[in-house]
């Protein structure tokens, strides 16, 4: 949608026209320019939470000063978003063993509204037995810390050439070579 509307909306030097549409050179810089800084962003994450434990990421999130709600929010659904998974494709087999094949009809469509159904009630039903596992076993709602990070000397260079890399994207954003 991104690289519909901004070439169009943008104000510049036009490339070429659709009927009244006039798309520009500088719109489609500008969606470029989003495009990358949104795909570095979510590149940056992946890398982030695949190299990571969720444990480590958690510690991080407290030490943050991140609310103990939500740090527990996002251990748990790092945690457990798995299980839900898993719980799908048990309910989709299920499916498929009773010959279920989809189609454009009312059945199709009910059909999937009792999937939607059935996982948020097996997940609500999973929540409160968890729920009464940590009750169960003391849990008070902090996100206890075992053990601290210990800054090490290639975490300080790993800081600076990022500080660096942060800096060059600022200027080339700040100052286009275009």
């Amino acid at each position: 949608m991104l690289w519909i509307f901004l070439p169009v909306s943008f104000p510049g030097r036009p490339v070429f026209s659709i009927f009244s549409l006039t798309a520009t050179r500088e719109g489609f810089l500008y969606a470029l320019s989003i495009t990358l800084k949104a795909n570095a962003i979510f590149l940056a994450t992946i890398a982030i939470l695949g190299t990571s434990g969720v444990n480590s990421l958690a510690h991080a999130l407290v030490h943050f000063k991140i609310p103990d709600k939500l740090v527990y929010l996002f251990f748990f659904f790092y945690r457990y978003i798995s299980v839900l998974h898993e719980e799908y494709g048990r309910l989709k087999n299920a499916m498929a063993i009773r010959s279920f094949q989809p189609g454009t009809n009312i059945h199709t469509y009910r059909t999937y509204g009792y999937l939607v159904g059935m996982l948020l009630v097996r997940s609500y039903e999973r929540s409160q037995r968890i729920y009464k596992a940590m009750l169960c076993r003391g849990s008070n709602g902090k996100f206890h810390i075992i053990s601290h990070f210990k800054l090490k000397k290639g975490d300080i260079l790993f800081g600076l050439i990022m500080t660096m890399v942060t800096f060059m994207i600022w200027l080339v954003d700040r100052y286009p070579i275009f």
